[in-house]
């Protein structure tokens, strides 16, 4: 369908159905959403129990406070990198970069370091 069309599902839907269909799908999305995001919630606040005996009403609350700190972080763009040589070299695959750099280095040798082992891009 996306090859033909060039379109994907929801860009297809919002042409071909009524405003309510495309209501209805919204909704029925966002339940989806919600029921996928519950399991994972309660799974962190399980494991924080485990790992640090943290009750697990405050492990949802971090868990909360977490996804909406990262998502208010989205903002400032996410620095994500290809790398040049190595495991994922020429397969399109973008990684957050990793790597150990020197205490006195300082944020932009670091950085430069790092751009001239990967393609630098900010998504």
């Amino acid at each position: 369908m996306g090859l033909i069309s060039e379109k994907h599902l929801a860009e297809l839907c919002k042409v071909e159905y009524p405003k309510y269909v495309k209501l209805c799908l919204w909704l029925l999305a966002e339940v989806a959403v919600i029921a996928a995001d519950i399991p994972e919630v309660i799974g962190t606040a399980f494991a924080l129990n485990i790992l640090f005996h943290i009750s697990l009403w405050i492990g949802v609350l971090l868990t909360g406070f977490s996804t909406l700190l990262l998502i208010g972080l989205q903002k400032y763009g996410v620095l994500v990198v290809q790398e040049k040589s190595g495991r994922f070299r020429g397969t399109g695959v973008w990684k957050i970069p990793t790597g150990v750099v020197d205490e006195d280095m300082g944020h932009l040798l670091a950085s430069r370091r790092m751009a001239r082992k990967s393609s630098l891009w900010f998504r």
